[in-house]
This record gives structure tokens, sequence and C-alpha cells, in this order.
């Protein structure tokens, strides 16, 4: 929970620079927000990352459509759900456990799947969200 409060937290602080500065390309946010993000909220590199990409994707379209300044700052909910790429979770198929990389560093766990999500599960490619619902959380693979 610690990991996906402080990666809305800091999208928080990401989409106040982005829109103070009406920059939401991606490679200049980065340029502008990187170092400080990760030392404000202790973010690992690629959460940092992550966070950027989050930001830029939600004024992406809001952006492409504006003829002017955009007028309306991105807020994001604190248990909203965050991306995990390749590089900050790994799936192990065979033990039914994940590495997942958190504040305190990677971290091993058991997770649960149905038989068809598993074998669906073989051929996850990209990002997979992290959310929180009901006091529990879950992974939304892209396939």
């Amino acid at each position: 929970m610690e990991t996906l409060t402080a990666m809305n937290l800091a999208c928080n602080q990401i989409s106040a620079v982005a829109f103070d500065n009406q920059c939401f390309n991606r490679i200049r946010l980065h340029k502008l927000t990187y170092y400080a993000i990760r030392e404000d909220f202790g973010l690992k590199s690629q959460m940092t990352i992550r966070a950027i990409g989050k930001v830029a994707d939600a004024y992406k379209v809001k952006a492409k459509k504006a003829t002017g300044p955009i007028d309306t700052q991105r807020t994001f909910r604190l248990k909203g759900a965050v991306a995990f790429d390749c590089r900050m979770i790994s799936f192990d198929l065979s033990s039914d456990s994940l590495s997942i990389l958190t504040l305190e560093g990677r971290q091993v766990m058991k997770f649960e799947v149905g038989d068809n999500a598993r074998n669906l599960l073989a051929f996850q490619k990209g990002e997979s969200d992290l959310f929180f619902r009901n006091g529990h959380f879950f992974f939304k693979c892209q396939l």
C-alpha cells in the first residue's frame, strides 16, 4: 500500500509541475521532475519513470485537442491503479509467486490465479496494472 500511495502522490506532484509549466511531453516532463520525485518520495528509478508516464498519458488526449493552454490539472487518487512493467514485476507460475519492486526493495509473495488466467499469464506482455479494491490487491495484465 505504501508503494501504491507514494506513486500516486508522486503523480500528483508531477501533474502540478506539468500543469504549471504547460509541459505534457514525457521526455521534457522527465527532465523537469525525475530527480526531485525520486528524492521527495523515495521511489526507485523505474517507479519514477512509470509515474511520469502515467501523468503524461493522462494529459495526452486533452493536450492533442487543446488549441490553447490546458485549463484543468489532472489529479490522481491515492489508491488509484499504477502500471508495473517487466522491470518492476515478474511472475513465477511454477510456484504461484511474483517478485515485485516496492519502496523497501524487491519482495516475493504468493498470488492466486485461476486456470484460464494462468494459461494466459504465460503470454503476458507489457504492463500490469496494480490496483486495490475491496481490501485486496489485483493485477490486470496486458496480453
